[in-house]
């Protein structure tokens, strides 16, 4: 069933009407996962020495997961169309997620640019640029489950932010 689904993505990448099961999207996703870090593990240990730098340097730069993720971008985003189509939403409520996330990614940028020593130190660690991009992804993630459980944590979310502002005005 894993590897039907991988090639019924491929095959409708051009597709945006119709459907998309929840084993479809989230095998796809799965797949799509592999795939990056498989490429991300053959950048860093054989093609980042063969180009003159350290294995795993982030000076490398990263070509074949740039091209992986080139090819998979265009069926991800007409299977998370399609599954929203499944839930009996339009596609087109892809794009609001989107502009949602974007919106998020830059208040907890501001955020952490201005709040960011008091994060630190109320979480013993910082907070990466992956880790900020992923918590903005939430309303995405929220809205492509039929049973999301996104709003817990959203929830999660909104409850640490206030217990924050709470304890360190």
């Amino acid at each position: 069933k894993f590897l039907k689904t991988v090639s019924t993505c491929f095959k409708k990448s051009f597709d945006v009407k119709g459907v998309s099961s929840r084993s479809e999207f989230w095998f796809w996703l799965l797949f799509v996962a592999f795939l990056l870090i498989i490429t991300t593990i053959i950048d860093g240990a054989f093609i980042a020495p063969a180009l003159g730098f350290l294995a795993f340097d982030s000076e490398a730069g990263k070509p074949l997961s740039l091209i992986a993720t080139l090819l998979v971008i265009l069926p991800t985003i007409t299977a998370a169309i399609r599954r929203f189509h499944d839930s009996g939403k339009s596609g087109w409520f892809l794009l609001g997620c989107f502009v949602l996330s974007i919106v998020l990614f830059f208040v907890f940028a501001f955020l952490i640019q201005s709040y960011g020593p008091l994060i630190t130190n109320a979480l013993g660690g910082y907070l990466s640029a992956e880790t900020l991009y992923l918590v903005s992804l939430a309303p995405l993630f929220y809205f492509l489950v039929k049973k999301a459980q996104g709003h817990k944590i959203l929830t999660f979310l909104i409850k640490l932010g206030h217990e924050f502002v709470i304890a360190y005005k």
